[in-house]
């Protein structure tokens, strides 16, 4: 398995600095949803990140490396005093993260996902999530379209791609962001409404950006027990690469 169009390899502490992109990489047009902003942009106040998810636990090949975080509280967009919560179908979880899929007691095939668990509060039913996309921060995108994923007994939809579809400067990133902040639009065809959402990992003190590195280093030894050469050698700060 390799990375699409492999570049030569990017510092990763470089990449994923909060100040301007390092890691320059072609991305895909914006999407308009993301021009909309803030009109339908939303706030969420979000359970903490207590633990990087890591199936099976322990410290053993896994399977899955992610981000799961519970929503509280969904708020309307146009309200940033945090007023009025979404009344018909708010998110209520999330998880960004890589999985190895197939075999798993053969398979390297390792894919990058997003998905989410939206809920209609008149029955509890899960809805449906169409053509979520990644903006990173200031217009540095994904690279490749991700397929969508249909809803799983769980009640989550989203996205997902295999690893070596993606340019290693997107994966960089992508790896970069889901324990920091990053944009995500979506629709919901079933609503016939478009949606933003910051998913955003709190490091406004020392204390949380402290905490904010620990949950990224435990999220990079997962994936660097995934054994992926690939993986390794683009997170080779962390898996003790040269």
């Amino acid at each position: 398995m390799t990375f699409r169009g492999f570049p030569a390899v990017i510092g990763l502490l470089a990449v994923m600095l909060a100040g301007p992109v390092q890691a320059q990489f072609m991305a895909l047009p914006l999407d308009p949803r993301f021009t909309r902003e803030p009109a339908i942009d939303r706030d969420l106040i979000e359970r903490p990140i207590m633990e990087p998810y890591r199936w099976p636990p322990g410290d053993g090949r896994p399977i899955r490396c992610s981000i799961r975080r519970e929503v509280v509280a969904d708020y309307l967009p146009g309200f940033s005093n945090r007023r009025f919560e979404e009344p018909v179908a708010p998110l209520r979880e999330y998880e960004l993260g890589f999985e190895r899929v197939g075999d798993p007691a053969t398979s390297d095939r390792i894919e990058a996902f997003m998905r989410f668990r939206f809920e209609r509060l008149s029955d509890g039913k899960p809805l449906h999530v169409e053509r979520p996309l990644v903006d990173f921060d200031g217009g540095n995108g994904m690279t490749s379209d991700w397929p969508a994923t249909p809803i799983d007994t769980e009640g989550f939809s989203g996205a997902r791609i295999a690893v070596n579809d993606m340019q290693e400067a997107e994966f960089q990133r992508f790896f970069g962001k889901i324990a920091a902040k990053l944009s995500v639009a979506m629709t919901l065809p079933e609503r016939g409404e478009d949606r933003v959402y910051w998913l955003a990992f709190d490091v406004s003190t020392l204390e949380r950006m402290q905490a904010h590195t620990v949950v990224r280093k435990k999220l990079a030894d997962c994936m660097c027990a995934f054994g992926n050469d690939d993986i390794s050698r683009a997170l080779r700060e962390y898996c003790g690469q040269e």
